[in-house]
């Protein structure tokens, strides 16, 4: 008798899980993979480099228009399943389960392929994964919470997948796999937590010149930092600069920021760069800076013999210091120096 393989599904929407998720693939061997971006500047991406995949839209406004937005997406990605060649379990790879356009994958599936085992494994999404702990505790789904969802109840596909423990999801037992990228602590179980490398080709340019590169960040569209924050830490960073005296000074903004964080007058990447990872394959650079962006781990990573810098992590986290000390910890961890 045939038996049938597993068919892996990501539902992303950085560059950086896109990255990660080419690693998964190569590791892990599945039999059937489908794509999924929840980004539009993602899916664009992928498009003009021939990779097949399916971009869900999630930019609404207004409770109707994301109620009929979120049947639409999964309506998507049960279809894509349907028409797939049979398959004997379903591995959904997610970066988190507590956003609802994530979380309702998972119950569409269980809906439409009961007789199939789900597994759901977490994509690296960046700093997040370093600052949430697994907790051993059952915590109790609040009342808030259930009452956020109630608008749902019409709507027997639009199923929310209660969970407790970790805010992102990673004590549910729905887990059997946390990915994390190699150098980069967490709190993750030990027992479900695997490591990946960054699957990008390492062929930098010899070095000729001193180059230091500085990393924007998406902070003000998402209000994760104030105006003045932002223009301190700027400030903060331009000083370590010219402190380095280097002889080129480059910025790459964040992909998906309306502003250019931390840019103070430098010479702006322009060029078709994937994301910063593939950027760091491209050129060389004697010195990263910038402040908390998950660019800045995986610099050190790729491009070992640079000194990496992270400035202003203090400021971001003044109100926050558990937060920020856990943060510094793992950069530090990773060699990076914090100042």
């Amino acid at each position: 008798m045939k038996t049938h393989g597993d068919i892996a599904l990501f539902v992303i929407e950085t560059e950086l899980q896109y990255l990660a998720s080419l690693e998964i693939i190569k590791i892990t061997s599945p039999e059937q993979v489908i794509v999924f971006s929840y980004s539009e500047s993602l899916s664009q991406k992928l498009t003009a480099r021939g990779v097949d995949h399916t971009y869900l839209d999630r930019d609404w406004s207004g409770t109707l228009q994301k109620i009929i937005k979120l049947k639409r997406c999964l309506s998507s990605v049960v279809n894509k399943l349907r028409s797939a060649k049979p398959f004997s379990r379903i591995l959904l790879h997610t970066p988190r389960i507590d956003q609802i356009h994530q979380n309702l994958v998972i119950h569409a599936l269980q809906r439409n392929f009961s007789q199939v085992p789900l597994r759901l494994r977490m994509v690296p999404d960046g700093i997040l994964n370093t600052i949430v702990e697994s907790t051993d505790e059952t915590s109790k789904v609040s009342l808030r919470t259930r009452l956020r969802y109630l608008k749902y109840l019409p709507f027997p596909d639009l199923k929310y997948h209660y969970f407790s423990g970790c805010r992102i999801g990673i004590d549910d037992p729905l887990f059997d796999v946390l990915y994390s990228f190699s150098g980069i602590k967490t709190n993750y179980p030990e027992d479900k937590l695997r490591h990946i490398d960054i699957a990008i080709e390492r062929r930098a340019e010899p070095k000729k010149k001193k180059k230091a590169l500085v990393i924007g960040q998406r902070l003000l569209d998402l209000n994760l930092a104030t105006a003045h924050e932002v223009t301190t830490i700027s400030n903060r960073l331009k000083l370590e600069v010219e402190r380095l005296n280097v002889d080129q000074v480059h910025y790459l903004g964040h992909p998906r920021s309306s502003n250019q964080e931390f840019n103070n007058g430098y010479k702006v990447i322009e060029e078709d760069i994937f994301c910063a990872e593939e950027l760091y394959s491209k050129t060389h650079y004697s010195y990263v800076l910038g402040c908390t962006s998950t660019a800045l781990i995986n610099a050190k990573m790729l491009l070992s013999d640079s000194v990496v810098i992270s400035v202003g992590m203090d400021t971001l986290y003044q109100n926050r210091t558990d937060k920020g000390n856990a943060l510094r910890y793992t950069f530090e961890s990773a060699g990076i120096v914090v100042l």
